[in-house]
């Protein structure tokens, strides 16, 4: 199960989002303006890591609730 907004981009397991986030299962976010974000680099993978624990365990879902968190806090 996948949240909503986000479709699968292909055979590789990448993301994409209505507002234009894309992101790979590993953690390498795609912000709409190019910008790229890391998750396994601190302090990112203090937060991806805790979206990760809220959505139960699953990678998946952690990783695109962190990635619509590091968008939405780019554009603030």
């Amino acid at each position: 199960m996948k949240l909503p907004g986000w479709k699968r981009a292909g055979d590789a397991p990448v993301y994409d989002h209505d507002s234009g986030v894309r992101v790979h299962t590993t953690g390498l976010c795609r912000m709409p303006s190019g910008e790229f974000v890391w998750g396994n680099r601190w302090p990112e993978s203090r937060r991806l890591e805790r979206f990760v624990r809220i959505h139960g365990g699953n990678r998946k879902r952690g990783v695109m609730g962190w990635a619509l968190d590091v968008f939405f806090r780019s554009e603030a």
